[in-house]
């Protein structure tokens, strides 16, 4: 059996393509950054380049020990309040502290 080319039944009506105006100069990229700078506030950087969060501004990063129960509970009452862990321990700290005192 051999293959037979089947042509199609309509040729396809050319396409008309309508150049468009040219857009004229484009601007440098110092002056796109320059315009971007004036406009934004700049953010405040970690040393190594990533932006600090509003709700990280003036915190110290902190490693320590704790028993699970206690983290676990500490998540589950954060998620229940609608904050983060960071936050509701800084909110203990802060309420043992003023007792403390």
């Amino acid at each position: 059996m051999t293959k037979k080319r089947i042509s199609p039944v309509q040729t396809p009506k050319p396409i008309k393509v309508i150049p468009t105006p040219p857009a004229g100069d484009l601007a440098a990229p110092e002056a796109i950054t320059s315009a971007i700078d004036r406009v934004t506030e700049p953010q405040k950087r970690k040393a190594d380049g990533r932006p600090i969060k509003p709700t990280s501004a003036g915190r110290v990063q902190y490693s320590t020990m704790i028993r699970g129960e206690y983290l676990k509970a500490l998540k589950k009452r954060a998620i229940d309040e609608d904050l983060s862990t960071a936050d509701l321990l800084e909110r203990i700290i802060s309420r043992y502290l003023s007792e403390w005192e």
